[in-house]
């Protein structure tokens, strides 16, 4: 699962999908690759792009941001840039080659920033906040009118989360009709797996497997 979804990333750079969502369990690295590792990618093949990433805290977000920065300057040669000597905060800094990385907690100022591409990782806090309907139109006002508006032409977006409602920002954003490329692997497979699992076997046994997840 861990390829699949970095393939699907590879598309999202390579701009043949402009709109990704990831819904996967908790535990399952999702945030790994698509918060950490593809940034710092993205911004090797784009150097001089623009990334806004958001979380449902600031916290979070800077956590994120703290990881990718630590990221880049470990690998400066290997990604072929490093990070630029006048800014480097946590949850905002520019790179050698021209490329700037901002991360914000849902409901953050993002007004006068633009961005080549969008990343969107839990939005949502907590099971309660699911399902306040204050909470959920709160998030999609803030996704719709302030978020995307900040989305260069021919920017694209990604949203990674875990499923907690169906009507929760993945499910207004499925049934608002643009055009979504969907990954979606539960943590026990379904019919019809992306995977190929057989029903009822576990996203990622070498970390949890079934016994451990029905425990849960």
């Amino acid at each position: 699962h861990h390829r699949m979804l970095l393939d699907r990333l590879a598309l999202v750079a390579d701009g043949a999908i402009d709109r990704l969502m990831v819904l996967m369990p908790p535990g399952s690295a999702k945030s790994t690759y698509a918060s950490l590792v593809f940034p710092a990618w993205w911004l090797a093949r784009h150097p001089q792009s623009s990334v806004i990433a958001a979380s449902h805290t600031a916290e979070l977000a800077d956590h994120f941001g703290r990881g990718l920065r630590n990221l880049v300057a470990e690998d400066a040669a290997t990604l072929g840039y490093g990070l630029a000597g006048d800014n480097r905060a946590a949850h905002r800094f520019r790179t050698s080659s021209g490329g700037e990385y901002f991360a914000t907690g849902i409901n953050g100022a993002v007004t006068g920033r633009r961005a080549d591409l969008v990343l969107i990782d839990d939005p949502i806090k907590s099971h309660a906040e699911a399902d306040s309907e204050l909470a959920r139109n709160h998030l999609w006002e803030w996704y719709r009118a302030e978020l995307t508006s900040r989305l260069k032409p021919r920017g694209r977006i990604v949203l990674v989360m875990t499923r907690w409602h169906e009507d929760d920002l993945a499910g207004r954003l499925l049934a608002g009709g643009d055009d979504w490329h969907t990954l979606r692997l539960p943590a026990l497979a379904e019919a019809d797996d992306p995977l190929g699992r057989p029903p009822g076997t576990a996203l990622w046994p070498q970390w949890e497997d079934e016994t451990a997840l029905a425990r849960k």
